[in-house]
């Protein structure tokens, strides 16, 4: 969809993801995806040979801003930029359950064990920390603000189930059932590559999200 297209120039492409659509090709299906809609939409445009470089990812069910490179020349400073965690990525999460504090650092391990990602033990996986800052309280539920800073799948889920909150429509690590998963990419802030200004980008709350939808923190 061109107009869930954030920023775009001539070597960067900021997308609001939707929930539901994979970011790359799954083993099952390589059309439906957003990596490869990237290209069919190029295409369409008229470029005769588009490039579209991934370097993250969110989960399928997650939504909210990706970054993509499409041109070869931002390749190394913006993969550079996510290995050294200097790509600063904010989510929002409506959890169920009553926060132990208004902000909080969790920082337990993850790691496979049974076939499935799960919290450990610190030394028992792969480092993860997750900051995490109570934005809207009621009713037996909250919206989160959160900062991850490392980069370990389903990271921001795992932390939240752990802490006795998981996160609305994750049926997969305890959430109560929804229409969807409640976990939103709202902003990435990197140095771009090439001009080296800094780039905040933000995709809006979600449409079918609960009030309040205003953020509260900048």
């Amino acid at each position: 969809d061109p107009e869930r297209i954030l920023y775009q120039d001539r070597v960067l492409l900021f997308y609001d993801k939707e929930a539901g659509i994979p970011s790359q090709q799954t083993p099952a299906d390589g059309y439906n995806n957003l990596f490869a809609a990237l290209f069919r939409h190029f295409k369409k445009s008229g470029t005769a040979s588009p490039y579209v470089a991934l370097h993250h990812r969110l989960d399928r069910d997650t939504s909210g801003v990706m970054v993509f490179a499409l041109d070869r020349s931002a390749n190394r400073r913006l993969g550079e930029a996510f290995e050294q965690r200097n790509v600063v990525k904010d989510y929002l999460a409506w959890a169920q359950g009553s926060p132990p504090a208004d902000e909080w650092v969790s920082s337990e391990d993850i790691g496979r064990k049974g076939g499935r990602y799960r919290t450990l033990p610190r030394g028992q996986g792969k480092p993860a920390e997750t900051a995490f800052h109570v934005l809207h309280a009621e009713g037996g539920r909250c919206l989160l603000w959160a900062s991850p800073r490392t980069g370990r799948t389903h990271q921001i889920r795992l932390h939240l189930a752990a802490a006795g909150l998981p996160i609305l429509g994750d049926s997969l690590y305890g959430g109560p059932p929804e229409h969807r998963l409640h976990l939103h990419a709202y902003r990435l802030r990197l140095e771009h590559p090439v001009t080296r200004r800094e780039l905040i980008v933000t995709a809006p709350v979600p449409s079918d999200w609960p009030p309040p939808r205003t953020v509260l923190m900048t």
